[in-house]
């Protein structure tokens, strides 16, 4: 079949679906200079728009009570905030205060008193070779089968 005959065919089918086979002419009287600017004018709105989203998310996040004049949180929010700029100012402030005490040391739970607790089963291999049931845990059988005497 050549390409007249199957333009043939393709007109015949469209005229039996009542689409016209006419090509599509490019719109008329639209200057490219125009079309120029407003695609200009569409970009600078979208930079404004982005911009004002930004600082009203760097806004609530700065504003909030559990952030606002605590330096370490401040500072902490601002580094989470700046490297993670999909994240919500409601996730940050969530993530800042989980992470940042009031009085700017950590509470990531993990300081040395709460080791050394029984809370803690880690704080239960505390000690010596031989030492005691500490937290429902034999430190001395520990000791004795990591050793190889058990």
């Amino acid at each position: 079949m050549t390409n007249s005959s199957l333009a043939a065919v393709a007109g015949a089918a469209a005229a039996q679906m009542g689409v016209s086979e006419s090509t599509p002419t490019p719109p008329t009287g639209q200057p490219e200079a125009a079309t120029a600017a407003e695609i200009s004018a569409a970009e600078d709105r979208g930079w404004k728009m982005g911009a004002e989203a930004e600082r009203e998310r760097f806004m609530t996040i700065f504003t909030s009570d559990k952030i606002s004049g605590n330096s370490a949180r401040m500072s902490h929010a601002m580094d989470l905030a700046t490297s993670s700029p999909d994240m919500s100012a409601d996730k940050i402030v969530e993530m800042t205060t989980k992470h940042v005490a009031v009085d700017g040391s950590s509470n990531a739970g993990l300081s040395l008193d709460d080791r050394a607790s029984d809370a803690d089963p880690l704080g239960a291999a505390e000690g010596q070779p031989g030492g005691e049931v500490k937290g429902g845990i034999d430190t001395a059988a520990i000791y004795a089968k990591h050793n190889g005497s058990h």
